[in-house]
């Protein structure tokens, strides 16, 4: 027989049996080039091999070498028969194929785990960064680096294990699943490796290089970038997933479609349930803070009379929270402590770099609306660290001053608002977790992802 009857029998026999060029290679020792040579009938195999591929397969050398079965044998083909009609697959090549499959599966789920775990220790070097060693640029920057090393080492792994299936293995319909399954598990790493790269865009947010977030305000940012980036990250997949269905590069296995399509509209309408529930919350939380205006929420001195206001600025008081620092900006001019000097040691120079008296430094003016100075005096208290004048019909008063103490007590009510409302958010997002796993398997179904 020609070449081309040998090389076309062998492919059938491969299919039929469950195995890809890459098996059937392994097993005569031989590269998969070479067997899709063969098939291809550019070559035949070497006559030492025809008994070896005549044993595997289960037919005679002569069958081999005739390229059919003959016709008294109880599965043979007739002289009709083309080599596309080979034997369907048997119940063991079945079994064979469905084994390779799922192996195949586990193995990407499996290394799908290193790029997460990759993912992780990005997340976990920005937390040591910045809560050890304030450093949370550095921390943002490095994690970003393995968060990208994750999603290349990701993709590598989904192109290598979707290659190693072909249509020699499954059909369209069971690629189409089997790719739904790999979908499923990168999806996975890929959500993940957002949302931790989604808790770490605070630490952005310090405005130095050598600062770090305190763990309260990066708990609070984070977890709300972490829960927009979830939902932003949701709606792309929803539409990705949907689109490669329409196009039939997934499919849903038959068995559990009916579970994941109702869970795919459980979770639409949970996630939009947990959005409106979070805005709502979110603007209740904004309104009880003054939208992060620390200064609205402070309480203030009142003092009605110009005398009384004078007096208190002028007392000597320093803010024992604040300590010494390397200079201070007036509207007057510059005040420089030397470093390693007593406070009373400070010297003041104008704008200019002129030397001026402390008087001239910390005299402060009020003036109406024709120029003329009305109110003057010396601000020596450096607690005050808000003043807010009345009209000037009202001669300027009533006069409000908000100390550096109630700047601190707002805030400290602010972050316990803001702590508050963290666990709010994170309840409400439990709930919905919670409410999904609770309605996730339909009434009357047993089955299960």
């Amino acid at each position: 027989m020609e070449a081309k009857t040998i090389g076309s029998f062998i492919a059938a026999l491969r299919r039929a049996n469950g195995m890809t060029q890459k098996d059937f290679a392994e097993r005569l020792n031989v590269s998969d080039k070479t067997v899709s040579r063969w098939e291809r009938d550019e070559g035949a195999p070497d006559l030492t091999l025809i008994p070896v591929i005549a044993e595997l397969f289960g037919v005679t050398c002569d069958e081999l070498l005739r390229g059919e079965r003959k016709p008294s044998a109880p599965s043979a083909l007739t002289e009709t028969d083309t080599t596309a009609d080979v034997p369907q697959y048997s119940a063991k090549a079945e079994k064979q194929r469905s084994h390779i499959l799922r192996t195949t599966i586990a193995r990407h789920r499996n290394r799908s785990l290193i790029s997460a775990a990759v993912a992780g220790i990005g997340f976990l070097g920005a937390v040591i960064l910045n809560t050890a060693l304030t450093r949370a640029y550095l921390g943002f920057f490095i994690a970003a680096i393995l968060y990208l090393a994750a999603v290349i080492c990701e993709t590598i792994i989904v192109n290598g294990t979707l290659a190693s299936v072909t249509e020699d293995l499954a059909d369209e319909k069971e690629l189409a699943e089997f790719r739904y399954r790999v979908f499923t598990d990168s999806r996975t790493v890929f959500v993940l490796t957002a949302i931790l790269l989604g808790a770490c865009v605070p630490l952005l947010m310090v405005g130095d290089a050598y600062w770090g977030l305190t763990a309260e305000m990066w708990l609070t940012w984070g977890m709300g970038f972490a829960v927009i980036t979830a939902l932003v990250c949701g709606v792309i997949v929803y539409f990705i997933e949907n689109r490669l269905i329409a196009d039939g590069v997934i499919a849903y296995p038959p068995k559990i479609a009916a579970i994941i399509i109702h869970r795919r509209r459980l979770k639409k309408r949970l996630v939009l349930l947990c959005i409106g529930v979070l805005s709502v919350t979110a603007l209740l939380n904004g309104i009880l803070t003054a939208f992060g205006s620390t200064n609205s929420l402070a309480d203030s001195i009142r003092f009605d009379d110009v005398d009384e206001f004078i007096a208190f600025a002028e007392q000597e008081m320093q803010d024992i929270h604040t300590g010494y620092t390397s200079s201070f900006y007036y509207d007057s001019g510059i005040v420089v402590v030397p470093e390693e000097q007593p406070y009373a040691d400070k010297q003041y120079f104008d704008a200019y770099g002129n030397p001026i008296s402390e008087e001239e430094a910390l005299t402060r003016t009020v003036e109406d609306r024709d120029g003329n100075v009305v109110i003057s005096y010396i601000q020596r208290n450096e607690t005050m660290a808000s003043i807010t004048f009345g009209t000037e019909n009202n001669g300027f008063l009533p006069i409000y001053v908000k100390t550096t103490e109630h700047i601190r007590a707002a805030q400290r009510l602010v972050n316990q608002i803001n702590s508050v409302f963290t666990v709010v958010y994170v309840l409400e997002i439990l709930s919905c977790l919670f409410a999904y796993f609770l309605l996730r398997t339909p009434k009357r179904t047993s089955h299960s992802v």
